[in-house]
């Protein structure tokens, strides 16, 4: 039996706890938050009488019975945290984003590197079923050598958070950051560019603000240099496209596009869910109906990661989205402000 302490009781933590209570031979046994009150109401949310409630992480890896350790914590944190648990012994599974900065990312894997514990990053975007089909169709052949990409993210997200809805917001903090949406969600998708088609040659970014409710970017451009092929991301929390579209689904809370055009065949997966596969003479050669990415989808994307993390320290295989690995993703997350600033490709 995997035993788990959980550090992090707040906002995100819910997926967490609704992931670990469903994987076999797993159990949190210990849950730390400073607020202890959090810390209380998750255990009682989850049916977790049995585990120990700690507001000292310190205390918690000291006296609890654990062999690993969930951070769903702010990046900020996570540099202290992870060398905290590191020389406890305990593994580590770390929320994204990762680090504030590639440095502090480099020395929390030197840190579980050199005291002998595993580290994955809790990447769920790669665990998401449309994801996951696009790269079986992929591995498959069908598409032939890949030409270009386009991927598509929008949201009408940062219009809505002016300091009159603060108190409304889920993460209020967001209005506030310098760095925004490629720091939120850009390990998402650099973490899923990587999965489908490896890493670029080169990065080049455009990024701006829109909202005047946020300080950090909320819209950006990025193009992704490979050897043979070249692919665009196309990434907008201001925009009003899926508030306007006639066919939206009221069950998605994200909005996402792919499209891979290939030597034999196209695949293009919309919004809505559905992947369709599209050979040089218009022929549908493949064709599924999914839901989207619907607040169920992502429930189900992190338990396959959590499972996937448990899995993985029972047998020894290599994490999907290793600690040491996930620099790669920081590497193209952070080369789009320099790139931004610089007005010029970055080499990868």
């Amino acid at each position: 039996m995997l035993k788990v302490g959980i550090v992090g009781a707040g906002f995100w933590s819910e997926k967490h706890f609704k992931a670990w209570t469903q994987v076999k031979d797993a159990e949190i046994t210990a849950i730390c938050d400073q607020d202890l009150s959090k810390a209380a109401a998750r255990a009682e949310e989850f049916g977790l009488s049995s585990a120990r409630l700690f507001s000292d992480v310190e205390e918690m890896l000291r006296s609890a019975d654990i062999d690993c350790v969930d951070l769903i914590t702010r990046p900020d944190s996570h540099l202290k945290l992870v060398e905290l648990a590191a020389r406890a012994g305990k593994h580590i599974l770390c929320q994204k984003p990762f680090a504030p900065t590639f440095e502090d990312a480099s020395r929390m894997v030197e840190l579980a590197n050199g005291h002998g514990v595993r580290m994955m990053v809790a990447e769920n975007w790669r665990w998401l079923t449309p994801f996951r089909l696009a790269g079986e169709v992929l591995e498959s052949g069908q598409l032939g050598a890949i030409r270009s990409v386009r991927y598509d993210h929008y949201d009408d997200l940062t219009p809505k958070m002016s300091a009159e809805r603060e108190h409304e917001l889920e993460q209020p903090y967001m209005r506030h950051m310098s760095k925004l949406m490629f720091y939120e969600m850009g390990s998402h998708w650099f973490d899923v560019w990587r999965f489908l088609f490896g890493n670029p040659k080169f990065l080049y970014a455009a990024i701006r603000r829109i909202s005047p409710n946020v300080v950090g970017e909320d819209s950006g451009v990025v193009i992704l240099d490979h050897e043979k092929f070249q692919g665009v991301m196309n990434m907008n929390w201001a925009s009003r496209q899926y508030i306007a579209s006639s066919e939206r689904n009221p069950e998605e809370v994200d909005h996402e596009s792919l499209t891979i055009e290939g030597e034999l065949a196209s695949l293009f997966l919309s919004t809505s869910g559905t992947l369709r596969v599209v050979d040089n003479e218009g022929n549908e050669l493949f064709r599924r109906a999914m839901p989207g990415l619907t607040k169920e989808e992502h429930e189900i994307s992190f338990k396959r990661l959590i499972a996937h993390f448990a899995e993985c320290l029972r047998t020894g295989d290599v994490f999907a989205t290793e600690a040491g690995d996930h620099l790669e993703t920081l590497r193209l997350q952070f080369a789009v402000y320099g790139s931004s600033e610089a007005h010029r490709p970055v080499a990868i």
